[in-house]
């Protein structure tokens, strides 16, 4: 009797395992700080994200070593007057955030049965949602690169007007001949003065604008089609632009990236502020020494919204104790925070609300097995559904 009572026992046993195993989740999740009593088996880590702001500057530096009639372009052309001593400037300015792991908040998973999908970072993507089975599509840099090889062609037959600082318009070398002396010269020595050849650039200027407007109103010569037409405005456009650059200089561009790794402890949680860079007209970037320089800063401030969140999750949904059954046997991920990050100096301020991981608070997903999906750029969970 007694036998027969152990073995319904065990049975009884056996079937409460297995409905448990069944409704409960086989997965477990140990945090990287922890000190698990035995040896944990094979699993895989993943990270809490940590927010990066980036700020994008793009600088302006002007050549006037191309612009030969540069003082002349207020009268001939009605533009502003040039000072050839402002070479740089701030042309835009661009605000962005990233997230990479939080390396203090590591965990390690042993997932059983469980489809956990991770990225290269090392971050959530998935929990209980299967891989997905749709065709690969084009690398979108792929598609960008791509150009028409007749379109090269065009862009090479136009070519820049160069200032001939010979003051002559043709001139050939022969067999035998040495540099800067060559012994036939087909037309005379260029006689006119910097003022008169700048008139004519003007001219040129002004013929190809009227062009334009005969292309835009349908004026122009000849009958060609609407692809043909764009196609004789924006070389016409290039060509007043190459003539441009001898009265206002060739402009080229360049960008500097500037990162910042926001602190999220009490005492800069409010407000943070970061030196970017000092900035001057004829120098561009400059260090602090500099006389009259401009100092560009980034502040970072945060007002907690979602304090009452917070507060929730912190203190009425657990406490979790770390290391127990239900800490092991519960995803954890951040419920970012909302910030406003500024960029600004004596003269501009240019702010943009963003989201900062850090800035927020640790949630645990429930116990039991269930579908996830957290946003790739911010990784806030987005998606969620019990099995």
């Amino acid at each position: 009797m007694k036998q027969k009572y152990s073995h319904t026992l065990l049975f009884a046993a056996m079937a409460v395992s297995l409905l448990l195993s069944s409704c409960g989740a086989g997965y477990k999740v140990y945090s990287i700080r922890s000190k698990p009593k035995n040896q944990v088996p094979g699993g895989f880590l993943y990270a809490l994200p940590r927010t990066q702001v980036q700020v994008a500057v793009t600088f302006d530096k002007v050549d006037y070593s191309s612009a030969p009639y540069w003082e002349y372009a207020p009268d001939l052309l009605g533009l502003k007057g040039v000072n050839i001593d402002s070479v740089y400037s701030i042309r835009s300015i661009e605000i962005a955030t990233y997230n990479i792991a939080d390396p203090a908040l590591y965990y390690f998973v042993d997932p059983s049965r469980t489809a956990v999908t991770i990225d290269s970072r090392g971050l959530l993507r998935s929990i209980g949602i299967g891989q997905s089975r749709s065709g690969i599509q084009k690398n979108p840099d792929e598609v960008a690169n791509e150009t028409s090889p007749y379109m090269t062609l065009f862009e090479k037959a136009i070519q820049p007007p160069v200032f001939n600082l010979y003051d002559r318009t043709d001139t050939f070398y022969v067999r035998n001949d040495r540099p800067g002396r060559p012994s036939l010269i087909t037309t005379k020595k260029d006689t006119r003065t910097l003022r008169q050849r700048a008139v004519a650039a003007a001219e040129q200027i002004e013929e190809i604008r009227s062009k334009q407007q005969e292309l835009l109103y349908g004026e122009y010569e000849g009958d060609y089609n609407t692809a043909t037409l764009q196609y004789l405005y924006q070389q016409l456009e290039k060509q007043e632009q190459l003539l441009l650059e001898q009265f206002v200089g060739h402009v080229t561009s360049e960008t500097v990236y500037f990162n910042i790794d926001p602190l999220s402890d009490k005492e800069h949680l409010s407000s943070q502020t970061y030196k970017l860079f000092y900035f001057t007209a004829n120098q561009g970037i400059v260090d602090s020494t500099f006389d009259k320089a401009l100092l560009v800063q980034c502040n970072i401030s945060c007002e907690r919204t979602n304090q009452k969140t917070h507060s929730f999750v912190r203190f009425r949904t657990g406490p979790i104790v770390e290391g127990s059954f239900m800490d092991q046997h519960t995803f954890k991920y951040r419920i970012p925070e909302q910030a406003e990050v500024s960029v600004f100096s004596d003269r501009f301020r240019f702010s943009r609300q963003v989201k900062i991981s850090q800035f927020g608070t640790i949630a645990s997903l429930p116990y039991g097995n269930y579908k996830a999906l957290f946003d790739p750029n911010t990784s806030d969970l987005i998606y969620f559904d019990i099995n």
